[in-house]
């Protein structure tokens, strides 16, 4: 077997829950693409404008080993199919918007490579793994190009279904991310941020509660926090969001699940 040549790059996102009847801005998705891209609270010209828009069915198997010790180094390995990047994907948490992500072409055996580095970060890691979750999403993906043309970022706007393999148990959840495309420099365009942030906020979004997909398929969320002693506000909320996402994938449509997701928008504001 030939040795697959791997790509690393930053991917800096925003994540947000959203309920099911909200929409986009018309900017945004492509239903206004005429329209230059306005920040919120004024006119101010920033040259955005919906360039294009792409729906992709993906499929992954996340892995870790049964002491989840990719996990607690704050490391997710997936094997996923579909989209423009399918193949293995490791990242590394950076900070709370950014991740370093390798990637490999798509195969369905461990390549060599991928053993290689997770050994690199925990000693023989690779000879435990095995398939903890699988995540399959809906992705209605939009790309924001600047004056130039060039494009600066992309609206994913996924539908989510987990099964977590250690208990069965399924989720279905909704959210959106906003991507920035890396830039040759790498730099981070907070202008760009701000503006894409301030957008989704204002069409009804809220910042996530999870910092990444398979921690809320696997049912991390709670305990982590309850682990960090995070304030009963958090607690309470992770709790709602919890009931939530079973309680979609085991009755989808049912009218509690977007009562529940309102009450945790309010809970997430209370002091204390």
């Amino acid at each position: 077997m030939n040795e697959m040549v791997a790509t690393s790059h930053l991917e800096t996102e925003l994540k947000y829950e959203v309920r099911a009847d909200i929409k986009l801005p018309v900017t945004l998705s492509g239903a206004d693409s005429e329209t230059e891209i306005e920040r919120v609270g004024g006119s101010t010209e920033t040259g955005l404008k919906h360039h294009s828009s792409s729906v992709y069915e993906l499929a992954a198997h996340y892995y870790d080993t049964p002491q989840r010790e990719l996990a607690k180094n704050g490391i997710a390995l997936r094997l996923r199919s579909g989209g423009a990047d399918e193949g293995w994907h490791l990242k590394r948490r950076v900070d709370a918007r950014t991740q370093h992500e390798t990637t490999w072409p798509y195969e369905e055996e461990l390549p060599a490579g991928v053993s290689a580095t997770v050994d690199e970060i925990i000693s023989e890691a690779s000879t435990r793994l095995e398939i903890i979750a699988a995540i399959k999403t809906t992705r209605t993906v939009h790309r924001i190009s600047d004056s130039t043309g060039r494009i600066v970022a992309e609206i994913c706007d996924d539908q989510v279904s987990t099964v977590d393999n250690s208990t069965g148990i399924k989720r279905v959840w909704r959210e959106w991310e906003a991507e920035l495309v890396e830039t040759e420099t790498g730099e981070v365009s907070e202008h760009l941020l701000k503006t894409l942030d301030g957008l989704l906020i204002e069409a009804g979004a809220t910042p996530s509660l999870a910092d990444s997909k398979i921690a809320r398929a696997v049912g991390a969320l709670l305990p982590g926090a309850l682990k960090k002693s995070a304030p009963p506000a958090t607690i309470a909320a992770l709790t709602l969001l919890e009931t939530a996402d079973i309680l979609q994938a085991e009755s989808p449509g049912d009218p509690r699940i977007d009562r529940i997701r309102t009450i945790i928008e309010r809970v997430r504001n209370m002091r204390g």
